[in-house]
């Protein structure tokens, strides 16, 4: 054999290696070959031409490993000297296929209009050259659906993809791996279009195909096992799509090394599994073995690192760990902005979770800046009709919810269903998902009667699309019972209750934080039927549950020593009553700050607590600073550092009267052991509640009849359920007559 020949098989057995290699992800062995092919063409028995073709070819394999790294800068410098190359051979197909490569550069840029142009030209030529009925073509059809499909322009997509597998399956029959990619294409946007029984349709049918072909242990199955896993986790069908991604994690360990970013990708969708799931540590987990592959295969900037980083943040903002989570974040949006630049869609994802932690803490004014930074860049990259701006509306709409601005609320809602409507089908999860935004809306503005209608609109939707047994109808059946609990139809909220609780055990099990909520919802029940032992128990099981899912520091388990201290102070227990809002109020303000939108009404428990102990002076001082924070609150700033300052001092001087007065606690027992000081409470109680209610009404919609006699009708119903204890205990035989 000659040493042409001989040399040409080798660089034909090397690009076989490399192919295999780049289809694997491992793309620095990819890259390792390639200084191979380079040695291998260094050949003086080749002539000049054909070394310039291998040379074209092999920048562009270059440029395209470098390219996956996320390495930009070298995969220009090459796909440059492949251009280069390709215009001296004047290799018109040479060129095309060079363009494609720059296309799918800045692609990775997310310069998708950019992308689109190279796209289009490297199709014109192929077009000239070869036709319209080539399956090179198929390739460039593949890559401009999808920068529609990026670009949510996915009818666009669709007709790209749907050319492509029309193609294929005319040259090649319809049971053809290429084929099966085509399924896989079209799945993605049934997916993206929340289609998910049609996008699993397509996914079934791709990898039977694939199964057919391949066996059940190739990478290309483990792919189309995440996608149908990933299907079921958007349907909240967590233990199904944690079995996919489990099978397709089984296969790429055994194809794989285990540092590989094919394998770190699926802990990384493992952990967002178990993050739904509640199983935080788990969760936590699968994402840091996700960062360790990242930052040894990929080094310490790439773009799956910076999604991983975003994932750890959402872990630490469950946990109320807001800090840590921020740090998150900002990593997140350091890394992405570095690679890909500030005008990005994926910097955007940083911006909004940046946005909702800020949220929590009652930064408003910082939240809002950031979903406004997220929605210029979306409303500039894609348009005003396009479902990412949908969900910036959607956030700038809850930082006014959790400011009580409902009106301001719901135009911001209405926003992003209008949006959601033009592009989606009425039958939507995202549209229903804005049906139930609206109705906690109209439960917030006690227009209890158009919550119900929306939350029925949101309930048929989803039992159609997700079935009965499924998280989301679940927490839609909680937001019933919260109606019905305003409406006073305590049992009808109860039933609400327990149908959520059944599906969440069955789903979740007992131990998770959805299960906490739902005991403490049931609890609030029978706290307002006068039923605080019932009440004390489900408060317990709820604070049980946070403090094993959550720790002791967290505002969960804030709450729930809240409402525990609520039922003592309602049972005359007014020392364990103390002992518990004490613990509440330390640790909101330790997490949250004073700002936080709980610490007023906090607060006002304490202060009722003791002015039974006759410090007036100190509750007055505590009332007066939660009445200034909760002003500030409406007006949506964050708490000013005098008004922090003074409630610190507060704070600690309440804390020095309890450490000072070594009979305090006894004091206050004392104070209402007669009957006259019950009296006092409970209408020193009532006072304060009828008052909060009162502002909560007026506040949400002045002009409101409907509001105006519910709050009527809960005042009345107060002062009679007192009456008429009151009433009993002086004169028991007149209880068979009230």
């Amino acid at each position: 054999m000659s040493h042409l020949s001989t040399n040409n098989v080798d660089i034909q057995f090397l690009k076989q290696a490399y192919t295999e290699a780049f289809n694997n992800g491992d793309y620095q062995l990819a890259l390792d070959i390639t200084k191979m092919m380079m040695e291998a063409i260094d050949n003086p028995y080749i002539s000049t031409l054909v070394r310039d073709q291998y040379l074209c070819d092999t920048y562009l394999d270059i440029s395209a490993a470098y390219r996956e790294k996320y390495q930009l800068t070298p995969a220009i410098e090459y796909a440059d000297q492949c251009e280069k190359l390709a215009k001296k051979l004047k290799d018109q197909l040479r060129i095309a296929c060079s363009l494609h490569n720059r296309g799918e550069i800045k692609t990775k840029k997310e310069s998708f209009e950019e992308a689109l142009v190279d796209y289009k030209l490297s199709l014109e030529l192929k077009l000239k050259l070869l036709g319209d009925n080539n399956l090179i073509l198929t390739d460039t059809y593949d890559s401009i659906g999808y920068i529609y499909n990026c670009q949510w322009n996915h009818e666009e997509a669709l007709a790209m993809y749907q050319k492509s597998l029309n193609l294929r399956q005319n040259k090649l029959g319809k049971n053809n791996l290429f084929v099966a990619i085509s399924y896989g294409n079209i799945g993605t946007i049934y997916f993206k279009q929340t289609r998910y029984k049609e996008a699993l349709s397509m996914f079934t049918q791709s990898i039977n195909i694939k199964l057919d072909f391949l066996g059940g242990d190739h990478l290309q199955v483990a792919t189309s096992y995440h996608h149908i896993g990933l299907v079921y986790f958007y349907q909240s069908l967590y233990d199904d799509a944690l079995l996919m991604c489990q099978k397709s994690l089984h296969i790429r360990l055994h194809t794989l090394a285990e540092k590989n970013h094919l394998v770190a990708q699926l802990y990384n969708t493992i952990g967002m599994i178990y993050n739904r799931q509640c199983k935080l540590d788990d969760a936590l987990s699968m994402h840091q073995k996700s960062l360790d592959i990242y930052s040894d295969i990929l080094g310490d900037q790439s773009y799956e690192l910076a999604a991983t980083f975003n994932n750890v943040g959402t872990i630490y903002d469950l946990q109320t760990k807001y800090t840590d989570a921020l740090e998150m974040y900002y990593e997140s949006l350091e890394m992405n902005t570095q690679l890909l630049g500030r005008n990005n869609l994926t910097v955007t994802t940083a911006y909004t979770n940046k946005g909702i932690i800020y949220a929590k803490q009652s930064k408003y004014a910082d939240a809002v800046t950031m979903f406004q930074k997220s929605l210029a860049i979306q409303q500039n990259l894609l348009g005003e009709k396009n479902l990412f701006v949908a969900e910036s509306f959607s956030n700038i709409a809850l930082v006014y919810y959790n400011q009580s601005k409902y009106k301001d609320a719901l135009s911001n809602y209405q926003k992003s269903l209008n949006i959601q409507k033009s592009i989606l089908e009425e039958d939507s999860l995202d549209i229903a998902r804005s049906y139930n935004n609206i109705g906690l809306i109209y439960f917030h503005q006690h227009k209890h009667e158009d919550a119900l209608e929306m939350y029925q609109k949101s309930l048929d939707i989803k039992i159609n699309l997700l079935g009965e047994n499924n998280t989301e109808v679940a927490t839609l059946w909680n937001n019933f019972g919260l109606v019905y609990r305003h409406q006073f139809k305590y049992e009808q909220a109860l039933v609400m209750y327990h149908k959520s609780l059944k599906i969440q055990r069955q789903l979740l099990g007992d131990d998770n934080l959805y299960i906490a909520r739902l005991f403490n919802n049931i609890g609030l029940i029978y706290y307002d039927q006068y039923k605080y032992d019932d009440a004390l128990s489900m408060y317990q099981k709820s604070l049980a549950i946070n403090l094993n899912m959550l720790g002791d520091n967290n505002l969960e388990v804030a709450r729930s020593y809240n409402n525990i201290g609520s039922v003592y102070r309602r049972q005359s227990k007014f020392v364990e009553a103390l002992s518990m809002y004490l613990k509440s109020l330390k640790m909101k303000i330790d997490i949250a700050g004073v700002n936080h939108v709980s610490i007023p009404r906090l607060c006002d428990n304490i202060a009722i607590i003791y002015r039974g102990q006759k410090k007036y002076t100190l509750a007055g001082k505590i009332n007066k600073l939660a009445a200034k924070i909760r002003n500030r609150l409406r007006q949506g700033d964050a708490v000013n550092l005098t008004i922090s300052n003074n409630f610190m001092k507060v704070f600690s001087e309440l804390n020095q009267s309890i450490l000072q007065s070594s009979d305090s606690n006894a004091s206050i027992a004392s104070i209402f052991t007669n009957e006259s000081k019950k009296d006092q409470v409970d209408y020193i109680w009532l006072i304060s509640f009828s008052r909060k209610r009162f502002l909560q009404y007026s506040n949400a919609e002045k002009d409101s009849g409907d509001a105006l006699k519910s709050m009527s009708v809960h005042f009345t119903r107060t002062v009679r359920s007192i009456r008429r204890s009151r009433i009993t205990e002086a004169d028991p035989a007149r209880k068979k007559t009230i």
